[in-house]
């Protein structure tokens, strides 16, 4: 699904942020990143989401070099986020953000809107919320309404950037129990950076990234 090969980064080319990254993200499978805070994190997401590019190294998803593609194909075909602040419109509905993201990766798809439906009752979003605007919904509402949003594009890859760390403990696990749910249902391929031990714990694998490396420290798998 995902090689990152050989990929190093730095700002200005003074502050090295990662050194000679390589691994690779398989579908259908979690996967956890957790380090000190400035060690990257959120860097290798921006890296594998197209935002911006190595210094060195590679980076494929579905046998595609992305350095050749353009990032808003990236983005719209291959690559989906969920964020920490959620990122929705506050004056459109769930369903129309939701909506949105669906016009813009499948225009020409044939009922989307019962798709999008379906989607987000499966996600504890009834009838009722769906057409309430995002800023009514609480916090755990508007991040389901941001993880269907993510996977009603049908883009393979999920990068999730802290995906609850708004949330309380209780809400947090009920949304992380869902997306990694979803994952297998849907096959996708997720990627978390994360603080939380709670959401280490529900992951497939989980990586450590310090010192501008990155290495696999726990299996999860059963």
């Amino acid at each position: 699904m995902i090689d990152i090969k050989n990929v190093s980064f730095s700002y200005d080319r003074k502050r090295s942020i990662l050194q000679g990254v390589s691994v690779s993200f398989s579908q259908g499978k979690t996967y956890s990143i957790f380090g000190p805070s400035g060690s990257g994190k959120s860097t290798l997401l921006a890296l594998m989401g197209g935002i911006i590019t190595p210094d060195s190294g590679e980076i494929w998803i579905n046998d595609h070099n992305i350095a050749n593609l353009d990032g808003r194909l990236i983005r719209r075909t291959m690559v989906s986020y969920i964020f920490q602040d959620y990122l929705l419109f506050p004056f459109l509905t769930a369903q129309e953000n939701v909506e949105i993201a669906r016009e813009i990766s499948n225009p020409h798809e044939n009922n989307g809107g019962e798709k999008t439906r379906k989607l987000l009752n499966e996600l504890g979003i009834n009838e009722s919320l769906l057409r309430k605007q995002v800023r009514y919904l609480s916090g755990g509402e508007q991040q389901r309404v941001g993880i269907a949003r993510a996977l009603v594009t049908g883009n393979p890859v999920l990068l999730a950037d802290e995906p609850t760390g708004n949330l309380d403990k209780a809400t947090a696990n009920d949304v992380m129990q869902l997306l990694i749910k979803l994952t297998k249902e849907y096959n996708k391929c997720c990627i978390i950076v994360t603080h939380s031990e709670m959401i280490r714990s529900q992951t497939d694998y989980s990586l450590l990234l310090d010192n501008g490396c990155l290495k696999q420290v726990e299996t999860n798998l059963k």
